[in-house]
């Protein structure tokens, strides 16, 4: 019969016996018609006795299975697995501990474990089995920690061990998984080697951004200014037309000589922001000039709304927020054939300290095929293939768009409108300027009879500026060399007929600008002496840098002729006395246009209809003026107590508070104010 008993052998027979001698006891008490009492008393404790039999058969092949299993997954196993008891001798080692340290089973089973590990390291191994043994092991157990293995030809590698605690009766074993980590360290080596590289290869690229920034602005300077100041001269009508396309195709190549190096700036991660104040008004106002020729060309009317809640008076960076309105107020232009491009700004969260502001451009164009939608802001990326024939462009003013708006907290979107066309929208979060910021800019001064000296290394550039002294009869000198500007600056102050104001260039050769600041400033014959930095480069952090450095005035080129008499004649209007209260402002274009802003007068227009929003805001801008909306007697109540405005265009039908309520109550607040 046993040789019958199949894969089962042995283990199996006593379970049969067992089985055939419960079915011969059932039958027979079951065939007795009155069987002995003590025969059945007999039979049961026969039949309990090999249940249990039966029973432990069972379990023992139960567990010799269980260990079976367990045998076969840690000897598959990919990482090492070896036991050791509270001596360190190793108890059990699989065949990827094997391959891990090169130890065949036999060599290493019943070693110490410390020959799994080199002598340099010692401590660090013994330290850490300690740990184990010292009865506080909760820290560790279950962490993997890297350490250093040991294999049999000596040779040392970086392995990760994690360890286990098993306690049987009084002995306790501990399994540890060790893992060959070789590969992956020299995948990190590798990743930071390329990481340094990446970084220097980025610092290579931004220094070389920053150079040719300089070297194509500086040539576009001079084509702009030049054909400024030709378009000045008697021309004839074709000539004129001439110059005028020479200024235009300037201007649209400088934007895409922007775009490309500011996209290149994104790539490099070094898109830096200013931190400065400004006036959002002036900004949408900047934008809109700039676009205004364009849209006239189409016969298109472009329309700029601020809510009269918003907060104007913000800080941040107004040259990007100016680019975004002029990438996406510009796309509208474009891709409008008639109609109107209206911008308008709201208020989405106003704090104490802070705005969140929402802007969004309307157009009357075609709109934009819903596939084409989630393309939109990803680079090089046109709305059809034929887009750059017909309207030109470098695909990656969107793009930018994108990256600027998540550097202002903000978010970037587009949608397709019912009635026809888009609209872009974009929030944006800014700080408020507090109040102190808030003083009304200094006097300007006549430029007549001024002593200015200039430097700059290129030549137009010189070339320029002297035919913008020789307008304002200024008594201007302009030489090449840092160097020689300084030797000049000490020299007249020696003699008694110092320099009112210098013109400091920003790169050039052997000392820039900044530089050559410091030098001044730090000369006591020299300290009255005003600084106006002029630059190419226009880098987020030169304005904050150039106030440092002792400089009034902050302008990147191309500088227009407006724009430079503005700031001469404002840096000559500041103070020179250092024991006013509060630091003087840098005179930047910013503040030009902010200065200008309070000087103009300030109409506020309040409607609750958006097209009669649109037509009041159209007709005052055409008299020369600008204004601000209000959608309600309630809006423009909450305007007034922050500006001042000259005049109000009130509607008399509104809901929450009409213009007759609104009115009555602004006449309440005068004459209160007046009693006071």
């Amino acid at each position: 019969m046993a040789g019958n008993l199949g894969i089962h052998g042995a283990f199996a027979f006593p379970i049969m016996v067992g089985s055939h001698v419960m079915a011969v006891l059932e039958f027979f008490s079951r065939s007795v018609e009155t069987p002995n009492p003590r025969l059945l008393e007999v039979m049961e404790i026969i039949g309990t006795q090999l249940g249990r039999v039966l029973e432990r058969k069972r379990g023992e092949q139960t567990q010799k299975e269980s260990d079976a299993r367990i045998r076969g997954i840690v000897e598959t196993a990919a990482d090492a697995i070896i036991t050791i008891n509270e001596a360190g001798i190793i108890q059990s080692y699989n065949s990827a501990a094997e391959h891990v340290f090169g130890y065949s089973a036999q060599e290493a089973i019943g070693q110490n474990v410390s020959q799994l590990m080199p002598s340099p390291h010692q401590e660090h191994h013994d330290e850490y089995l300690q740990q184990y043994l010292s009865g506080h092991p909760s820290t560790i157990f279950g962490k993997s920690r890297e350490l250093v293995g040991k294999r049999k030809d000596w040779s040392a590698f970086p392995m990760e061990l994690a360890v286990s605690e098993i306690i049987l009766g009084n002995r306790r074993t501990f399994t540890g998984i060790v893992r060959d980590i070789s590969d992956r360290k020299q995948h990190e080596q590798e990743l930071r080697e390329a990481i340094e590289h990446a970084e220097s290869a980025a610092i290579a690229k931004s220094q070389f951004l920053a150079t040719m920034s300089h070297e194509i602005r500086t040539p576009m300077n001079g084509v702009i200014g030049m054909t400024g100041l030709l378009l000045e001269t008697d021309l004839s009508g074709q000539q004129r037309q001439f110059a005028e396309t020479v200024r235009s195709s300037g201007e649209t190549l400088l934007k895409i000589i922007n775009d490309i190096l500011d996209f290149s700036k994104i790539e490099a991660g070094k898109l830096e922001f200013e931190m400065i104040p400004f006036d959002l008004r002036t900004t949408l106002e900047e934008s809109m000039e700039l676009l205004a020729e364009a849209a006239g060309k189409k016969n298109l009317e472009l329309v700029g709304l601020v809510n009269a809640n918003v907060p104007t008076a913000l800080q941040g960076d107004p040259g990007r927020l100016r680019q975004i309105f002029m990438n996406l107020a510009g796309n509208a232009i474009k891709f409008t054939s008639e109609g109107e491009i209206i911008i308008k700004i709201s208020s989405v969260e106003d704090t104490r300290d802070h705005v969140t502001i929402r802007v969004d451009i309307h157009d009357t164009g075609e709109g934009i095929p819903t596939d084409i939608l989630p393309k939109l802001f990803q680079p090089f990326s046109q709305a059809d293939s034929s887009t750059t024939r017909r309207y030109g462009g470098t695909g990656l003013g969107l793009a930018i768009c994108k990256q600027l708006v998540q550097q202002m907290n903000g978010e970037i979107g587009v949608e397709n409108r019912s009635e026809g066309g888009s609209t872009f929208w974009v929030t944006a979060r800014f700080p408020k300027q507090p109040d102190e910021a808030l003083s009304p800019p200094h006097t300007p001064v006549a430029l007549e009879r001024l002593r200015v000296c200039a430097v700059d290394d290129h030549a137009t550039n010189r070339q320029l500026l002297e035919q913008y002294f020789q307008y304002w009869k200024m008594e201007g000198t302009l030489v090449e060399d840092p160097r020689a500007c300084l030797a000049l600056l000490q020299q007249q102050a020696k003699t008694g007929t110092p320099f009112d104001l210098a013109i400091l260039d920003m790169e050039m050769p052997n000392m820039d600008g900044f530089t050559l600041a410091q030098h001044i400033k730090s000369d006591d014959t020299l300290k009255a002496t005003r600084l106006i930095l002029l630059t190419s480069l226009g880098r987020r952090g030169d304005a904050t840098a150039a106030q440092q450095c002792g400089f009034s005035g902050y302008l990147t080129k191309p500088i227009r002729r407006a724009q430079l008499q503005a700031c001469l004649e404002t840096v000559m209007g500041l103070p020179l006395s250092d024991t006013q209260a509060g630091p003087q402002p840098l005179i930047t274009s910013h503040f030009l246009k902010d200065r200008q802003l309070h000087q103009a007068i300030r109409i506020l227009g309040v409607d609750d209809h958006q097209v009669n929003q649109q037509l009041g805001v159209l007709m005052v801008e055409r008299l020369g003026f600008r204004a601000d909306v209000a959608g309600n007697g309630r809006e423009a109540l909450e305007a007034l107590s922050r500006i001042p405005y000259d005049l109000i265009l009130m509607d008399c039908q509104m809901p929450e508070i009409d213009g007759y309520e609104a009115t009555r109550k602004i006449r309440e607040a005068e004459a209160v104010k007046g009693k006071a």
